[in-house]
C-alpha cells in the first residue's frame, strides 16, 4: 500500500480506470493527475497538471503511469523513473496470482484476472480485465494485454507488444514457446496459433500478418 502521496499520469479513459482501481487497491487518492496536453482542469475531482509541475511540487513521488497506448506508457515510464518517481504496482482485489508467478514494478493488473504456475510479467505492464494466463508464460516489459485475452501455456511476449481485446494465444511446448515478437500488434479477436515476428501487425482467424510496424 502507497504510504505517501501518489500520482497518476494521465487523465483520460484508461486513467480513470487506474484511478478506480488505485482507490480499492491502496486505499488513497492521488495526489494530481497529469496532463502535458490539458492540464488546469479536474478529473473525478482531482487536479490535473503537467509533468513538469510535478517535478517541482511531487519530486520524487509514487506514480502509476495511466497511458494505454504502449509506445507512449513505455516513454512515460522511463522518464518517470529516470526523473526520480517511483512505480507503483497495482493488483485489483480478487486476482488469482500463482505463488510462483512474479508481477514486475509498475505493472497493473485489472479485475477478474488470472495468472497461472511460472508466469513472469516484467514492467509497466497492463494486464487488463478478465485475463486469462496460464502456465509458463512469460511477458516483456511495457506490454499491454487488452480486456479478455486468453493465453495458453508456454508462450513467450517480447516487450513492448499489444494483444488486442479478445484475442487467444494458443499453447507453444517447454521445448519451443509460442513467440510474439518485440513491438508486434495482435487485433482484437485475433487467434495466434503460431509465432508472431516482430514489429508486426497481425489479425484474424488465424491470425494473418497485415503489415510492419518497423
Amino acid at each position: 500500500m502507497a504510504t505517501r502521496p501518489f500520482l497518476i499520469y494521465g487523465a483520460g479513459g484508461h486513467a480513470r480506470e487506474v484511478l478506480g482501481l488505485a482507490r480499492v487497491s491502496l486505499n488513497m487518492e492521488p495526489a494530481v493527475l497529469l496532463d502535458d496536453f490539458n492540464p488546469c482542469r479536474t478529473v473525478s475531482n482531482i487536479e490535473v497538471i503537467t509533468y513538469a509541475d510535478a517535478l517541482t511540487r511531487f519530486a520524487g513521488a509514487d506514480i502509476l503511469i495511466a497511458v494505454g497506448d504502449t509506445p507512449a506508457r513505455k516513454r512515460l515510464y522511463l522518464r518517470a523513473v529516470s526523473d526520480g518517481f517511483t512505480p507503483l504496482t497495482l493488483r485489483a482485489p480478487g486476482v488469482w496470482i500463482s505463488s510462483n508467478a512474479s508481477v514486475g514494478r509498475g505493472s497493473q493488473i485489472f479485475f477478474g484476472t488470472a495468472i497461472s504456475e511460472n508466469v513472469v510479467i516484467g514492467e509497466n505492464v497492463i494486464i487488463n480485465f478478465h485475463c486469462s494466463l496460464s502456465h509458463d508464460v512469460t511477458i516483456g516489459d511495457h506490454c499491454t494485454l487488452a480486456p479478455r485475452v486468453t493465453c495458453a501455456g508456454n508462450v513467450a511476449i517480447e516487450s513492448g507488444a499489444t494483444i488486442g481485446v479478445g484475442a487467444t494465444i494458443i499453447n507453444g511446448s517447454a521445448q519451443k514457446p509460442l513467440k510474439i515478437g518485440k513491438n508486434a500488434f495482435i487485433g482484437a479477436g485475433s487467434l495466434v496459433i503460431a509465432d508472431v515476428a516482430a514489429e508486426t501487425v497481425v489479425a484474424g482467424v488465424p491470425a494473418r500478418p497485415l503489415k510492419s510496424r518497423a
